[in-house]
């Protein structure tokens, strides 16, 4: 997942002619950061925190000695955050609206998180036990099941694309996968 959304930031033609690409892969680093401190501010906000709690909680993951050294670099752990942080704003939508898009959106962000890293696996439980724990107020528990599943199949999506391009025998073949 970091691949594409860096080659597709740093491929922006509004930023084409800020630096080199290694720059601008950095650049992107921050941006996922800044996004993932923004989303801690809503989050706080929909946990029902005061204005300056959200704000504050918002600085500390902002000023974590590993966030901070992390979010200049051109690394997947910025792009990490900013996913767990758009799967918890998801989630925190979806409990208090089960509908289908939600779900859908929940299931996307939950696919996206689990293909970006794998340790993301780890967060998978939490969501599950939350969507379970939750009782249907919206539409029916199949329809409500399925949005999930759809959402989840296409957060994962993406990651068909390096079995498919290597089955198109590419010049470059990193390390006879193809």
């Amino acid at each position: 997942a970091w691949v594409v959304g860096a080659w597709s930031f740093v491929h922006l033609p509004f930023l084409s002619s800020l630096g080199d690409l290694a720059f601008r892969a950095n650049l992107f680093s921050a941006v996922c950061t800044a996004l993932a401190v923004a989303g801690t501010v809503i989050a706080g906000r929909r946990l029902n925190l005061s204005r300056s709690a959200a704000l504050l909680a918002a600085g500390v993951v902002a000023t974590l000695p590993a966030v901070w050294s992390l979010s200049t670099v051109a690394e997947v752990y910025a792009l990490n955050l900013l996913l767990l942080v758009a799967a918890t704003l998801a989630f925190l939508r979806f409990r208090r609206n089960d509908s289908a898009v939600n779900g859908l959106f929940l299931g996307i962000s939950a696919g996206l998180l689990l293909l970006h890293h794998q340790s993301n696996v780890l967060v998978l439980p939490l969501l599950a036990t939350g969507v379970l724990r939750r009782p249907a107020t919206g539409g029916t528990p199949a329809a409500r099941r399925a949005s999930l599943v759809a959402g989840f199949a296409l957060g994962l999506a993406p990651g068909l694309w390096t079995p498919l391009r290597a089955a198109l025998r590419p010049d470059l073949d990193w390390f006879g996968a193809g």
